[in-house]
């Protein structure tokens, strides 16, 4: 028995393939979105404490460590530690709580009880993060 495309279920169909969302980004957009995400004063605005590579250093932090070669120096599990609650791995840390509910005074009310950062922003910007490795040094033949 052979199915005849109606006009309705074709325009169905076209409307569904359009509303789907890919089921995967590839790691190059999620780097490309962390590094985003870490660049913006809305988002992570991890350029806040800290010299992001890429960016003029005179517009960046020096409270926190630069992050060119993080990705050398932590391993994933702890870039997603400290992107959730640096505090409970690093006491006395002044890094945002970007996983936990936020309650501060100085939070904005929309935010109130909310995490600063959404799990997949947070992955995004360990993504990032993890890319961000030393340069190889070249070893001296003897």
């Amino acid at each position: 028995m052979a199915l005849k495309a109606t006009p309705a279920a074709l325009a169905l169909a076209l409307a569904l393939a359009i509303s789907l969302e890919p089921l995967a980004v590839t790691e190059d957009a999620r780097i490309a979105d962390g590094a985003r995400l870490a660049a913006d004063p809305q988002a992570g605005d991890c350029g806040i404490c800290h010299h992001l590579p890429g960016h003029d250093a005179r517009d960046q932090g020096t409270v926190g460590p630069p992050l060119a070669g993080v990705g050398s120096r932590l391993d994933r599990a702890t870039l997603e530690a400290l992107m959730t609650d640096a505090r409970a791995l690093r006491p006395g840390s002044i890094m945002p709580r970007y996983g936990v509910s936020a309650t501060a005074p100085r939070v904005p009310g929309v935010l109130q009880g909310e995490a600063l950062l959404s799990p997949s922003e947070r992955a995004a910007i360990v993504a990032w993060l993890e890319s961000l490795k030393a340069p190889t040094q070249a070893t001296p033949h003897g």
